[in-house]
């Protein structure tokens, strides 16, 4: 139940999938989907081996993990807000658009979509506090930590593939009707805005 209202809660993650799909297609943002889900193997690594209260607990270390996670959310965002501006309102067609931004990619897309999930998970300092709280209360003695953790997480994980892939399946049905190059600048703005605001309140968060 926990992680299921982790799961449907939106956020960095959810926004990221749901422009990818918008933007580039299913196989695009399943490719994504797959990185933000594996993100999760790590926060729980980190929590088991107590790394996660020594970074909340070090001054400097969380500060570099927050500033790293608001920079590349930053970047995100900066880079949807120059698809947006490069997208002619009045072309006619989806090929009109960016072809490197609406058209599913060649196989060499393939670790650049995966490092773009991957990489807005791991380094939301947010999920991994969320995890070093969690998960421990869930932990008996006697259990083996580590391996616990991960199969913990493997519930999350379950949820967290199933929740995104229900949105990526949603999203997609209705695609067609919103891939006309005015309504996909406009939402490739209001993304580049939303992840900007992510980032900006991630960089200015207070610890606890």
């Amino acid at each position: 139940m926990a992680a299921a209202v982790l799961t449907v809660l939106p956020g960095p993650d959810t926004l990221l999938v749901l422009r990818t799909t918008l933007a580039q297609g299913r196989r695009a943002a399943l490719l994504v989907m797959t990185g933000i889900c594996a993100g999760l193997f790590v926060h729980a690594s980190v929590s088991s081996l107590g790394i996660a209260v020594l970074i909340a607990h070090s001054r400097h270390g969380f500060a570099v993990l927050q500033a790293c996670g608001a920079l590349y959310l930053g970047f995100l965002g900066l880079r949807s807000l120059r698809t947006a501006a490069s997208i002619r309102p009045d072309a006619e067609a989806p090929g009109d658009l960016p072809s490197g931004e609406v058209r599913e990619g060649p196989a060499d897309r393939l670790p650049r979509l995966l490092a773009t999930g991957f990489l807005c998970n791991v380094l939301n300092p947010k999920a991994m506090l969320f995890y070093a709280a969690l998960l421990p209360q869930f932990l008996r003695p006697t259990d083996p930590v580590f391996l616990t953790s991960l199969a913990l997480t493997s519930i999350h994980w379950c949820e967290g593939m199933a929740w995104l892939g229900f949105l990526i399946a949603g999203v997609s049905r209705i695609r067609e009707r919103l891939l006309h190059p005015r309504t996909l600048r406009w939402m490739e703005a209001a993304t580049g805005v939303i992840l900007c605001g992510f980032a900006l309140r991630m960089a200015v968060a207070q610890r606890f």
